[in-house]
């Protein structure tokens, strides 16, 4: 049977549930499938059914984690100056790193994996604050690590509790908080190593939400808190191709009339976040022009 595994850290309240998710949409009665265990928060629980807290002993306010590994069983965790890896397998810390105090980190804008290597035993990641970075080199093999501290060459106005994803080599952050709840859209490029903000923003103030990037291209952002920090029952939804200018490809089909015929041309156009969609109306309309024209023309002729 084919599930999620789902695992679920309540730092605050020192608690840690793991689900295993199948779809509600599946016909599991047919298949004789029970469903007892399934679609529901329980216990994260050892061999021996001894419940497992992570990070019992800390607050762990502002934390970041992220599941990884040569079989996604370690859990990396960012908090604060703290680093440290869980292995889900083992139930148990694996490895602890304090950085030094310069680097101290009051909050962490994101922590992501950002494995581009042949090697499933090496693991890069970063994490990223307002004005300084830390790239990690995670060796699996011999549980040992690698940092180097770069400084960000073009430091943001300083904000937190925002939803962010990674993609490729890029970071978006959607809102945020600084004294007030942001609108704003942030891009940070790691190639490039600076900060931009996007003209769009978001419908409404957000901060402490959750953004997730769907199979289909689709970013969800989920849940959060508004203005007066009341906690939101909330989804948006947004296509990635807008935020990602490698995505941004518009296909425009031309339609030329060549001895009363018509001539089906595909031609692709990559285009930035700087083009306004009335450039593809604009475009549309000269299309549309150039065949009635063409029309016109073979008529007079003929």
């Amino acid at each position: 049977m084919i599930y999620i595994f789902l695992l679920n850290v309540l730092f605050k309240k020192k608690i840690t549930l793991v689900m295993k998710y199948v779809n509600v949409w599946s016909d599991l009665s047919k298949k004789g499938i029970k469903v007892n265990h399934y679609n529901r928060w329980v216990p994260f629980t050892d061999n021996d059914n001894n419940q497992i807290v992570i990070g019992e002993h800390k607050s762990y306010y502002g934390v970041r984690a992220s599941i990884g590994g040569s079989k996604n069983h370690l859990l990396f965790i960012n908090y604060v100056n703290q680093f440290s890896i869980f292995d889900l397998n083992k139930f148990n810390f694996v490895l602890n790193k304090t950085f030094r105090d310069e680097m101290y980190f009051i909050y962490s804008l994101c922590f992501a994996i950002v494995n581009g290597l042949k090697n499933e035993q090496i693991h890069q990641m970063i994490i990223l604050s307002f004005d300084k970075m830390i790239f990690i080199k995670y060796n699996e093999k011999y549980n040992t690590i690698i940092c180097n501290y770069v400084p960000v060459r073009q430091s943001m106005v300083e904000f937190h509790g925002h939803a962010y994803i990674h993609l490729n080599e890029h970071i978006l952050f959607f809102g945020g908080y600084n004294r007030n709840n942001l609108r704003l859209l942030h891009k940070y490029s790691i190639q490039e190593n600076i900060w931009s903000i996007f003209e769009e923003t978001l419908p409404i103030a957000l901060s402490d939400g959750v953004a997730v990037l769907s199979e289909d291209n689709d970013i969800h952002i989920i849940g959060g808190m508004d203005q007066e920090h009341n906690e939101l029952v909330i989804h948006i939804k947004t296509k990635l191709r807008l935020w990602d200018t490698s995505q941004l490809v518009i296909i425009c089909l031309l339609y030329i009339l060549i001895k009363q015929k018509y001539i089906y041309i595909l031609k692709y156009w990559i285009r930035t976040l700087q083009i306004r969609f009335t450039w593809v109306n604009e475009i549309n309309e000269i299309i549309i022009t150039y065949g009635i024209n063409k029309t016109l023309l073979s008529s007079d002729i003929a």
